[in-house]
């Protein structure tokens, strides 16, 4: 191979035909296909989680980034014998491949589909190799789902380990814990399922680029959610307006105590019983995917902060006095007039400190919406 590559390097441009080619580029291209079908072969291999246990999980996660590891050594060490930027070259096809499959899973929340043919990731000349889509039992959610890659896959994972039915989120520890309930007659210890080694192992397995595409899908997922709660509330909720709003005024002022509260409450709960479960429902999977993303900016701000620390002081500053800048405008609009819209500092400063972990799930907007009559009560 040595030998084979060294001739290749000293060639010089040759023409096949009106064709010319480059020898170099051509090594290169060769390179970044077979590295582009390894990478994704072995993510859909090793992120398919049949039975969907703790063990196959941390199992299968540790397996993917032993191989891509190695892959990254492999290509690190084959860099000096063939004068290319081995690192560069699998960084960006990484990011290539991992962003297009978050692309195409991000297909099952939106209603403005990218297809393989439009993908800004997919290429004639390097392409990524698709796979046909996993059915897996998501038992997070309760239901059969089907997941179109391995992005998926990985997302249906911690969905399982962080199944609120099962487990209990404690903030002192930024982790799940596996807790029974006080009538369960046969009592399992209690045990940490989902935490900070979790999240770890996975950056390890993805990388950055694969973490921050897991928060672009639980982003897409919460917006999927808010959206089927507004759909279900202008239906299912509407015709109860009248009933919500003589509890209000009887409940009205709120900080007076109510006469007869225990019959109030107790015949209100069984006119609405039947709409307790689907909003409980909805609201659970949304705290669960908010509580995952806030893990998420955790992790790749602490990871900023130990390998980019010079980067994260300065994009903190920044975003500090950009945000002092907003209020002054919003104080004195017309001292302190507002960017214009060609202007991109917002936008790339937005990214960045997405990416760096500087942003908070919880004072983002997903959806807009009218106000919602009688929610309150």
């Amino acid at each position: 191979v040595s030998i084979f590559t060294e001739g290749i390097l000293v060639m010089q441009r040759t023409l096949l035909g009106v064709i010319q080619i480059e020898p170099k580029s051509l090594l290169q291209e060769g390179l970044r296909r077979e590295l582009v079908r390894l990478v994704t072969t072995a993510m859909h291999s090793d992120l398919h989680f049949k039975e969907m246990s703790n063990a196959e999980i941390y199992k299968q996660i540790s397996k993917l980034a032993a191989t891509l590891d190695g892959l990254k050594r492999s290509i690190e060490y084959l860099q000096d014998y063939i004068d290319i930027a081995g690192l560069k070259i699998y960084q960006q096809e990484m990011a290539r491949v991992i962003n297009y499959h978050t692309e195409q899973e991000a297909n099952r929340y939106v209603k403005k589909k990218t297809f393989d043919g439009a993908s800004r990731y997919q290429s004639r000349v390097i392409p990524i190799p698709r796979f046909s889509a996993n059915t897996s039992n998501n038992k997070a959610a309760g239901e059969e789902s089907v997941c179109i890659n391995f992005m998926g896959q990985t997302m249906n994972a911690l969905l399982y380990l962080t199944d609120p039915t099962r487990t209990i989120y404690v903030p002192e520890c930024s982790a799940w814990f596996v807790h029974s309930a006080a009538d369960v007659k046969k009592k399992a210890p209690t045990a940490e399922v989902c935490g900070l080694r979790t999240f770890s192992l996975l950056e390890r397995a993805l990388g950055v680029i694969g973490i921050r595409s897991l928060d672009r899908l639980f982003s897409f997922r919460a917006g999927h959610e808010f959206s089927a709660f507004l759909k279900f509330y202008a239906t299912e909720v509407h015709p109860f307006r009248t009933m919500l709003d003589q509890i209000r005024e009887v409940l009205f002022p709120e900080y007076r105590v109510v006469p007869n509260a225990s019959k109030l409450y107790s015949n209100a709960i069984k006119k609405v019983e039947k709409l307790l479960l689907p909003l409980l429902k909805h609201i659970r999977k949304i705290g669960q995917g908010q509580l995952i993303r806030r893990q998420i900016a955790h992790l790749l701000q602490f990871s900023c902060q130990m390998d980019a620390q010079l980067l994260f002081q300065n994009l903190d500053a920044l975003n500090a006095g950009i945000i002092a800048d907003i209020r002054k405008h919003y104080r004195q609009p017309d001292k302190f007039p507002y960017p214009s819209d060609d202007n991109p500092l917002l936008g790339e400063v937005a990214q960045l400190a997405e990416a760096c972990g500087l942003d908070d799930p919880m004072d983002k907007i997903y959806v807009t919406s009218q106000p919602l009559e009688g929610i309150p009560v």
